[in-house]
């Protein structure tokens, strides 16, 4: 007579298993599924953090802008540049290339925001509007308002300076 032999005896045991362990695999499962959002959150923040690193030149830059068209007698577009008279002195915002630079007097290149694809200057009823559309196909926009009345339109400066 021949007697079968399990092959694997330690899974012989067909007891299953106990309430004790059922309860505590649940618990474990529940923590990992309860962490699992705060795992998600912080990698939301990181990468918040990491974005402000995009915004912060914008920012600096919008900042500069502001205070020089706030200290400005005579502010106007002409073409694609934005043209100030701050302190008597001609200050010019333009692009060039992937650059927004800004000069004075014509002259001098200071690079005040970069990576820039296309850069608009709007006025608009004592309202300046940048459009701004950059290399990595993100678009910001800024308006400014003004409460001066030596607003220039789409219109040289240097007619209207030579005017008064």
């Amino acid at each position: 007579m021949k007697v079968d032999k399990p092959v694997f005896p330690q899974w012989r045991n067909e007891g299953g298993f106990t309430l004790v362990e059922s309860i505590f695999v649940l618990m474990i499962v529940v923590t990992i599924l309860g962490i699992f959002p705060l795992i998600i959150k912080g990698f939301s923040h990181i990468n918040q953090s990491l974005s402000t690193e995009v915004t912060f030149e914008w920012n600096t830059f919008l900042m500069q802008l502001r205070k020089e068209i706030r200290n400005s007698s005579d502010v106007g577009v002409a073409g694609d540049k934005l043209i100030l008279y701050v302190n008597g002195e001609k200050v010019t915002y333009e692009q060039y290339g992937s650059l927004i630079r800004r000069r004075v007097h014509d002259s001098g290149h200071e690079v005040v925001l970069q990576k820039v694809k296309n850069a608009e200057f709007l006025i608009h009823d004592n309202k300046m509007e940048l459009i701004v559309h950059f290399t990595n196909d993100r678009m910001e926009t800024a308006a400014f308002s003004f409460f001066s009345s030596s607003i220039t339109e789409n219109q040289s400066m240097e007619e209207t300076k030579n005017e008064k």
